[in-house]
Formats: C-alpha cells, sequence, structure tokens
C-alpha cells in the first residue's frame, strides 16, 4: 500500500511539475510587468512634477514682477522683449540698407589695412608694459562676457525705478552686446583669422594667415573681428546716444583702451580692433537711432491668471 502511493506521488510530481513550472515563469513574467509599469509611472510622476515646479517657478516670478515692479516698469520690460524679437528686421529694413553698408564698409576697410599690420604690432609691442602696474590690464576686462552679467544686473535695478530713459538706454547698450556678439563671432568662424600670438614669430606675413570654417570656436584662428573691442564700443555707444555729453563721450577712451590693450598683450592686429570696433559702435548707433524714433515694433506683456498663464503681444505704428 505505502509502494502504491509512492508510485502515486511521484506521477502525481513529475505532471504537475511542467504546469507549476509554467505558473512559475507566468507569474514572474506578469511581476516584471507591474516593475516596470511602476518604473513607468514613477518616471511619469517625477516629470509631471518636474514640470509643475517649472510652472510654478514662472508663475511666481510673473507675479513676483506685477507686484514690485512700478506698472510702467512692466509695460516697458514688455516693449524691450519686443525690440529684442524684432530688431534683427528692424536694423536691415528700418535703416533702409545703412546698417548693412556699414558692417560691409567696416569689413572692407578693416581688410585693406591688413597689410601693415605686423608693422603696426611690433611698435605696440615695443611700447606697451605687461605688468599688473599698467592700468590698461585692468581696462581690458571691459571687453570680456562678464560685462554683460554687468549690464544686464544694472539694466534690472532700473526697472526699479519710473525713469523709462534710463531704461531704455541700459537695455539698448544690453542688446548692442548681444546682437553685435553675434555677427563678430560668425565672422571669426568664417574669416578663421590667426591671432598675433598663433603665427610664426619669424615670419613677416602672420597677419595673412588665415584658417577659415576652423571649427571650434576655441580651436584658434579667431582673430578677426576682435571680440573684447566688439563688447566694449557696443555697450558703450548707447549711452551717449541717449546720454549726448562731453561726459559721455569720454567713455570711448575706456574703448581705445580696450583696444591698445588687445594688441599690447599680442592677442589681435590693428585691424581686428578696428573691425570690432565698427561693428559694436555701428550697432549700438542704429539700434538707438531705431528705439529713439518710434519705429513699428511689438510689445510682449506677460499675463497670469489663476489656472493658466500666456503672453499679451501688442503692435504699435
Amino acid at each position: 500500500m505505502k509502494e502504491m502511493y509512492r508510485i502515486l506521488q511521484e506521477d502525481a510530481i513529475e505532471f504537475f511539475n511542467p504546469i507549476r513550472a509554467d505558473a512559475l515563469r507566468e507569474l514572474d513574467y506578469r511581476q516584471k510587468i507591474c516593475n516596470c509599469r511602476d518604473i513607468i509611472y514613477t518616471q511619469n510622476y517625477n516629470a509631471m512634477k518636474h514640470r509643475i515646479k517649472i510652472q510654478d517657478f514662472l508663475f511666481i516670478s510673473i507675479l513676483f514682477l506685477n507686484i514690485s515692479l512700478p506698472a510702467q516698469s512692466i509695460e516697458n520690460l514688455g516693449k524691450h522683449l519686443g525690440w529684442f524679437v524684432c530688431d534683427p528686421y528692424n536694423l536691415f529694413v528700418h535703416t533702409d540698407g545703412a546698417y548693412l553698408a556699414s558692417q560691409i564698409w567696416v569689413l572692407g576697410v578693416s581688410g585693406l589695412l591688413m597689410l601693415p599690420d605686423d608693422d603696426v604690432r611690433y611698435m605696440v609691442r615695443e611700447n606697451y608694459c605687461d605688468g599688473d602696474k599698467n592700468p590698461l590690464n585692468y581696462i581690458n576686462y571691459l571687453g570680456t562676457t562678464d560685462v554683460i552679467k554687468i549690464v544686464g544686473g544694472f539694466y534690472g535695478l532700473t526697472l526699479l525705478t519710473k525713469n523709462t530713459k534710463l531704461q531704455d538706454a541700459a537695455f539698448t547698450s544690453l542688446q548692442s552686446i548681444a546682437y553685435a556678439e553675434f555677427f563678430t563671432n560668425s565672422f571669426k568662424y568664417i574669416i578663421g583669422r590667426k591671432r598675433p600670438d598663433e603665427t610664426d614669430p619669424d615670419s613677416r606675413d602672420g597677419q595673412l594667415e588665415f584658417d577659415p570654417f576652423s571649427g571650434s570656436y576655441f580651436s584658434g584662428a579667431e582673430s578677426f573681428p576682435s571680440g573684447h573691442a566688439t563688447i566694449s564700443a557696443a555697450m558703450i555707444t548707447p549711452w551717449f546716444m541717449y546720454y549726448p555729453h562731453w561726459s559721455t563721450a569720454l567713455l570711448f577712451t575706456a574703448a581705445l583702451g580696450v583696444d591698445v590693450a588687445r594688441m599690447g598683450l599680442d592677442r589681435h592686429w590693428s585691424t581686428d580692433v578696428l573691425a570690432g570696433t565698427g561693428i559694436g559702435f555701428f550697432t549700438g548707433f542704429f539700434l538707438s537711432k531705431i528705439h529713439q524714433s518710434g519705429s513699428d515694433s511689438f510689445t510682449l506683456l506677460p499675463l497670469i491668471n489663476i489656472d493658466s498663464m500666456g503672453i499679451n503681444v501688442l503692435y504699435s505704428y
């Protein structure tokens, strides 16, 4: 009897084991599906929570601007956003091609004057002091991209006032830097002129060494035009245009100091700084003229409700 029971038990185990194995595999498969769903739900939840945080941040930021800034400053901020969007068109159309002609003229004159660059380089280097006592080495920082943060911060402070002219001048200065630097960096990449300290010191034709479309912005051959000269001229010009006075005219001496420092530090040829100064000056000049003339423009005003946000677009002509 016991032997029969043992045989039946073995037969049952042999019969049910495959079924049990299939059931375990099915259970394991379903468990993996559930785990994947949990992971997906968690990722979706985290993404949704991240989007909510961004929306909350935007909502709070816009609400803070509406509460803390004068109503006139909020309207002016919207006008400035409209300027930034529309002015690429205005620069080339509303100036009747004068802006484009000025840039071509600057590049053309600079190109024609490249031959004596090497002689000018050695003349400046022989009379330039690299030490810390030379104030031009500090003025040189007026052409760095850190100036953008300073001008942007100052523009933010002007929004706390009710002086719209001051706000317009500060924004135009900031915008001029952004636009002029875009053009300058584009020309740097396309033209690919080597810096003085990148050329063979024994060569007398280093000013004519080019490597167009040289690739990375940091790969060298990015001397023409000078970015430092562009930034300093673009930053200063709008202030003279909005506040024409001998005191604001003196600010151009700082831009000249940046130009001399770039040549003295052997980072640029003379025509590099000439082209950079021209691009920065004419960009600031024409943007100031456009803004002061009150030509066609858009005003972008942020709108907030309890359950939605948006932008109100106004067109003035």
